[in-house]
This record gives structure tokens, sequence and C-alpha cells, in this order.
């Protein structure tokens, strides 16, 4: 758990603090992005292997930002030669009001935390490209030059080696 003076992160261990996350996606994705609802929420949601993160207003309640990660099922672009456990890292959301108080990374250096503890050894992502500059900060790197589509949205492939602080 990551606490600040006005927000609090932590591993998701509830059905309540799990719509939490859903109620950030939903807001970001869905209303915001435009992502299809149907497409949002999927099975990687209630995999037993799934962590999910949320970032909670102290005082408040509210929700502020979230992500997930779960293990790798397939060689992910450009790590294949990684030796040793591969995380995927999504569905990283921060809402409008909460974007500059650090909260998007507050939850990423959870989950890196969370999966390095695990055996993890790397994180992959697919960013989206105007986020690009994000990622870079907390240590991620492309892996390819090429940008595709993800629901309507330019993306990149991504990766961090799990070299914590």
């Amino acid at each position: 758990m990551t606490t600040t003076s006005t927000y609090t992160c932590k591993l998701v261990t509830s059905e309540a603090d799990l719509k939490l996350c859903f109620q950030v996606r939903h807001d970001v994705f869905v209303v915001e992005q435009k992502v299809p609802a149907e497409n949002e929420y999927d099975e990687v949601d209630r995999a037993s292997d799934t962590l999910h993160f949320v970032a909670i207003e102290d005082g408040t309640g509210v929700p502020l930002g979230t992500c997930r990660v779960f293990p790798a099922t397939k060689p992910v672009h450009g790590l294949e030669k990684i030796n040793g456990k591969v995380a995927k890292l999504g569905r990283m959301a921060c809402t409008a009001p909460s974007r500059g108080r650090g909260v998007g990374k507050a939850l990423c250096l959870l989950a890196h935390k969370a999966l390095a503890e695990r055996g993890f050894k790397a994180i992959a992502i697919h960013a989206q490209l105007d986020k690009e500059g994000f990622y870079k900060k907390l240590g991620y790197f492309r892996t390819a030059d090429e940008v595709f589509d993800e629901e309507g949205i330019d993306h990149v492939y991504m990766a961090n080696l799990l070299l914590l602080e």
C-alpha cells in the first residue's frame, strides 16, 4: 500500500474495491475514450492470477485510478528472450480530475513492486501512443517501432525490465 497526503494506492482485496476499479475504467475508457463497454471488461478481470490496484481519495473514498497486471500466457512482442516470468500491465486509467497528481505513477510503482515480489522479470504493455512519455519516465521502452490500433486508439508496444528503484 502507498499513501500520499491526499490518496492511497492499494492492491484490491474486496469486491467493493474491484467495483471502484470498474467505475474508473468506465469513466475513462467507455465514457471519455468511447471504448464499447462490452470490449472493456473481459475474463482477465476475474482470473485468479490477475492483480488489480486502485487509488482512492483519502477522506471521500472516491476512486481516482486503477490498473491490472496478470501473467503473460504467450510470448510477448519484443520480450521473447526474457528468461523468467513476464506480466502484462493493462487497463491503466486515471480520472480526469486526478491527472497530474502522481496517481498513475504511484499505481505503476505499486504494481511493479508486487510483480517483483512474485518473481516476475518484466512487464509488457500496449501503451496509448499519447501516454508513451509517461511510461518512459517509469523505465518503459518501446519493443517495436510499430504503431497499432486498439479500440480506435493508437498504441505502441512497450516493456519494463523491473529494475526497481
